[in-house]
């Protein structure tokens, strides 16, 4: 019997052991955009010191906005186009579409969520 009761205490001491308070855990975004957090949208960083972004997917499109090493933009589209080089060979250019105008892809550097790009920002604006 002392036993058994020893063991029911051994078993519930066990138990109620292992039933502690939990305290929760908040994560609050600091841009109030979750998505902007998750894979799945892309994220630019510019690398170049300064850049003009264009109209559309074309050398031959005006410059609308100017920016500079650091920023960091929503990728809104992609394209991949053929275009010639000056001795007339064929060349693939992938151009990324933001907001605010497109950038060749020499410019910048594509990351799979913002909080990634901002820290490439950050690394680079550190080392200038």
């Amino acid at each position: 019997m002392k036993r058994l009761l020893f063991l029911v205490f051994i078993l519930l001491l066990t138990f109620f052991s292992a039933c502690k308070r939990r305290h929760e855990i908040s994560f609050e975004f600091p841009d109030g955009n979750p998505l902007a957090y998750l894979p799945g949208s892309q994220w630019a960083v510019i690398k170049e010191p300064l850049v003009g972004l264009r109209e559309s997917d074309s050398y031959e499109s005006k410059v609308t906005e100017h920016v500079r090493r650091g920023d960091v933009f929503e990728v809104t589209g992609k394209r991949i186009s053929n275009v010639k080089d000056a001795d007339g060979k064929n060349v693939v250019v992938t151009w990324y579409g933001f907001d605010i105008g497109w950038a060749e892809s020499s410019v910048v550097l594509v990351y799979d969520n913002k909080m990634r790009a901002e820290n490439a920002s950050e690394k680079m604006n550190r080392q200038q």
